[in-house]
């Protein structure tokens, strides 16, 4: 009972509430129909709107307690380890869900540094000899679908994570 009507007081259940409020006057009152189903759509027009959720996600995530991202001094190298390729046919090789997510951290961390550091991309020959490598499939994928200005970089001879520790 209790979720029921906490979802009453959020937007979908206000919405919803409007919503049924004017189909019950509908046939009673209908210019309280009329501003209620007015209302419903205004509602959720603003709730809709981009600069809302942009609102509404800023007050939440102001609310998250973790580690803040503080440098005391500029960092010479942001490091990025891949996380696999897959084969995609005629496009050819392509970074999996992990290495683009990966990538995509690397990008909001130099971000965030307001610097032009480096990206070292990190990854090798792990489908054999014959294929590129991780950190060179990566590179291409984001120098071809983002304009870069800091230079990437790459390390494409390590395997796994103790030989990128090493290099």
């Amino acid at each position: 009972m209790k979720l029921f009507f906490t979802t009453l007081l959020f937007p979908p259940g206000l919405i919803l509430a409007l919503l049924l409020g004017a189909l019950y006057w509908f046939d009673h009152k209908k210019n309280r129909a009329f501003w209620c189903l007015a209302s419903g759509f205004v509602l959720l027009w603003v709730l809709a709107m981009p600069a809302f959720s942009k609102i509404v996600g800023s007050a939440l995530i102001a609310q998250v307690e973790g580690p803040v991202l503080s440098v005391e001094q500029r960092p010479d190298l942001v490091v990025v380890l891949t996380g696999g390729i897959n084969y995609a046919g005629e496009v050819g090789w392509l970074p999996n869900q992990a290495s683009f997510r990966r990538m995509q951290v690397g990008l909001e961390v130099q971000n965030r540094l307001g610097t032009r550091t480096p990206l070292l991309i990190s990854g090798g020959k792990t489908r054999g000899a014959r294929h590129p490598s991780e950190a060179i499939v990566v590179k291409r994928y984001f120098d071809a679908h983002r304009a870069q200005i800091t230079p990437i970089l790459t390390e494409d001879f390590s395997l796994n994570t103790y030989e990128n520790a090493q290099r």
